[in-house]
């Protein structure tokens, strides 16, 4: 479980929404929500000020409930869905992106789900948009406004999309990372529908590193 680390590092408490899982079709239960409450401690040894980064494994969540004969639904970002960096080359300057998030603190009230929202990105992901190389982001047009900070980002295309010269015809999904901020007109601070993204492959070698993963 990520997040950023300036979502949590002045918090008292910090709860967590879980659905139970309907074993029988492997789909969560939206109407029967578990809130959870979570030590910060968990997060001491597992966060970074620097990549503004913060995440704790989940699995012991996950006994505990179970334990309790509460059965979680929950989907696991693994890390094919990631692409190397040979990968992301060949990805175009463009390319559609969604997010699941909540702007404004808004959701759907009647199913407990977060709000989806897609766009371009607005630079490059194969490029680098602070020119830090132990924090690379680049920057997604999604209209990413307060409350998106720690959303997942992923391409999603259904149907046929480009590779390179070529086009491909299914359905493809990569994670890309997770939105750092929301950006703001340095005149006025107002948002301007911007958002500056950590690279996937930035946090996934920040949780291995933590993990002694090679």
């Amino acid at each position: 479980m990520a997040t950023n680390y300036h979502t949590i590092k002045d918090a008292d408490r910090i709860f967590i929404d879980l659905f139970k899982l309907n074993k029988e079709d492997n789909i969560p239960i939206t109407d029967n929500k578990i809130k959870v409450e979570i030590d910060r401690k968990f997060f001491t040894n597992f966060q970074s000020e620097e990549l503004d980064v913060a995440f704790m494994p989940i699995a012991p969540i996950l006994q505990n409930l179970s334990e309790k004969n509460m059965d979680i639904f929950y989907k696991a970002i693994t890390p094919n869905l990631i692409y190397s960096l040979e990968q992301a080359e060949k990805l175009g300057a463009i390319e559609e992106v969604v997010f699941f998030g909540y702007p404004y603190n808004l959701q759907d009230k009647s199913k407990n789900l977060p709000i989806i929202r897609r766009g371009i990105t607005a630079t490059p992901v194969w490029s680098n948009f602070r020119e830090d190389p132990k924090n690379e982001t680049f920057l997604i047009d999604a209209g990413v406004f307060p409350g998106s900070n720690g959303s997942p980002v992923f391409i999603f295309n259904q149907g046929s999309y480009p590779s390179g010269v070529n086009i491909n015809v299914g359905i493809r999904v990569v994670f890309l990372g997770m939105i750092k901020i929301s950006m703001q007109n340095s005149g006025n601070n107002q948002f301007i529908g911007l958002g500056e993204v950590i690279k996937a492959n930035v946090i996934l070698e920040f949780i291995k590193s933590k993990l002694n993963i090679t």
